[in-house]
This record gives C-alpha cells, structure tokens and sequence, in this order.
C-alpha cells in the first residue's frame, strides 16, 4: 500500500539522530515549499526548487542551512 504525501519525511535522513530528531528542519522545509509551489511561486520561487515527494530531492532541502 502505498501513501500519500505532502512533503518532506523525518525517516528520509540518512542519521538516526537526524531521523529522531529533525522534526524542525522538515517542517521548516515543508513551509519553504509551500511557499515557493502554492502560496506565490513568482515571489518564493528561489526557496525550493525540486521534487517534494522525491527521497532524493528534498532531503539536500531539508538540510540546507541559511
């Protein structure tokens, strides 16, 4: 079975620590997406550009620092 998702996973990291603990970052990344695909892509569009659903997109994103 498969699930749907609307963002970034905490299990996609590669740490355990990572995984247990990255709530906050995966959040943030969640909102920075929103931002950039939904709210106003015109205004947002340097936030994020990749895959949401992609194990192998988001979680560079996830860990992007500013």
């Amino acid at each position: 079975m498969s699930i749907a998702t609307c963002g970034g996973n905490q299990n996609w990291y590669s740490q355990n620590t990572h995984k247990e603990r990255g709530g906050g970052p995966v959040a943030a990344a969640n909102i920075t997406n929103y931002f950039t695909k939904i709210t106003n892509p015109s205004v947002y569009s340097t936030l994020y550009s990749g895959n949401t659903t992609s194990e192998q997109d988001f979680p560079a994103h996830m860990d992007k620092r500013v």
